[in-house]
């Protein structure tokens, strides 16, 4: 289904730095793209010396977000080429990319818990994983705006945040 979040991070330091570039993996809950994760133990899951991997789980804060996997891991998921029907399945690698402030994300409605209002929803929280738009400005994220993605013959709506925090 086209009904997973979009998550586009394009104008994030992560984006050409290595560094900010995690592999997770969460063995019991499928996470689904532009959800905030943390960070646990790194764990070897295959017995190969060199395949490290975090534990993620949903959390609160906004450093670590869950990108949208290039292809889905099944072949239901690999038959599409709209990312709103790929995610990261429990038990398989993700894509963890840190924020940094500055940064700035597209997401789509998908990402947040309470979804943003035009002219009203100004800063965005994280709470259990998803974003929580609202006008509280201790917020980590400001909302800048909208913005239109063309996917197939569709217009899909994604809000643009800054990590202010």
């Amino acid at each position: 289904m086209n009904n997973h979040g979009l998550f586009i991070g394009t104008h994030c330091a992560f984006w050409d730095c290595d560094s900010k570039n995690f592999v997770g993996i969460n063995t019991t809950t499928d996470i689904d793209n532009g959800n905030f994760v943390a960070l646990g133990n790194i764990v070897n899951t295959s017995g190969v010396i060199d395949e490290y991997v975090f534990n993620v789980t949903l959390a609160n804060t906004a450093d670590y977000v869950v990108g949208t996997p290039p292809v889905g891991y099944d072949l239901d998921m690999q038959l599409f080429d709209d990312p709103r029907y790929f995610y990261n399945k429990a038990g398989q690698p993700m894509s963890v990319k840190h924020l940094e402030i500055g940064d700035c994300i597209e997401v789509s409605n998908e990402c947040f818990s309470t979804a943003p209002t035009l002219g009203t929803s100004t800063y965005a929280s994280v709470s259990s994983g998803k974003l929580v738009a609202g006008t509280t400005t201790s917020a980590p994220f400001k909302i800048l705006g909208q913005h239109n993605v063309d996917i197939g013959g569709q217009s899909v709506v994604t809000w643009v945040l800054m990590k202010v925090a």
